[in-house]
């Protein structure tokens, strides 16, 4: 099974002297990011702890044996989903990512590889966005002032300056040059990329391997950050791609 989830939206038209059904749909774990928690202090909780502490969401299931946290604070308007990035970094200096159908996890489970010297390419190349990377971030401390600082050595080296400014947090307390270095970090997801379409669809999941090394294109060794799987001229297209995020 690739996807389960609940139908957001449903057409059914007449077209041509048939009937065509349109609909779009997400995992059941995108709920994790459209419910709050509730705003409180949660002590000595790993991954599956935490999330029983909230609201259940049908057909999602957790990574077991994660590293217990001495607490996760939860603040108010924030999402279930934000309690696990907070936790991913805390436990595992690592952003939570879905595995499979609807199963959350904080580290990479198999080392799968994946060669596509013989695929069928269709196209492959690099990508790089810069739009949304901070460069500097400071923190409030007890007393008002913005102690504590995080630089990123990817924004520097680009002449980029974003800086942000953030009251005391609770939820980095103890930490909160871990804080901002969470804040920066997730702030570079995505910023450098490459890719690769071919024909056929190979099972691949986030953070398994890709293999290609070419004359003209080459991912190496890779973990794989990104599928994107389409049908098109009735065939099946996969699109992997692999980052390299900045600091």
């Amino acid at each position: 099974m690739v996807h389960q989830g609940t139908i957001d939206t449903l057409e059914r038209r007449r077209e041509y002297g048939r009937w065509v059904y349109s609909f779009e749909s997400k995992g059941y774990t995108a709920m994790l990011a459209q419910n709050e928690p509730v705003p409180k202090m949660n002590y000595s909780v790993n991954l599956t702890s935490l999330a029983e502490l909230n609201k259940t969401i049908p057909l999602v299931t957790y990574q077991d044996g994660t590293k217990t946290v001495n607490y996760i604070y939860v603040k108010e308007n924030s999402t279930i989903w934000d309690a696990f990035i907070a936790y991913g970094y805390k436990a595992y200096q690592m952003f939570p990512y879905i595995y499979g159908t609807n199963n959350v996890r904080v580290t990479p489970k198999t080392d799968a590889q994946h060669s596509y010297a013989s695929a069928a390419l269709v196209n492959f190349g690099s990508v790089k966005d810069v739009r949304g990377i901070i460069s500097d971030a400071y923190m409030a401390d007890a007393d008002g002032d913005y102690s504590t600082s995080y630089s990123s050595t990817a924004a520097s080296g680009m002449n980029i300056v974003r800086t942000r400014y953030y009251a005391l947090d609770n939820q980095w307390l103890s930490s909160p040059f871990v804080g901002l270095a969470a804040k920066v970090k997730y702030s570079n997801r995505g910023m450098k990329g490459a890719f690769l379409t071919y024909s056929g669809y190979e099972k691949e999941e986030l953070f398994d391997r890709a293999i290609l090394s070419r004359d003209d294109f080459s991912l190496g060794n890779r973990p794989i950050g990104r599928i994107e799987i389409n049908i098109r001229d009735m065939r099946i297209l996969t699109t992997v791609t692999c980052y390299a995020d900045g600091n």
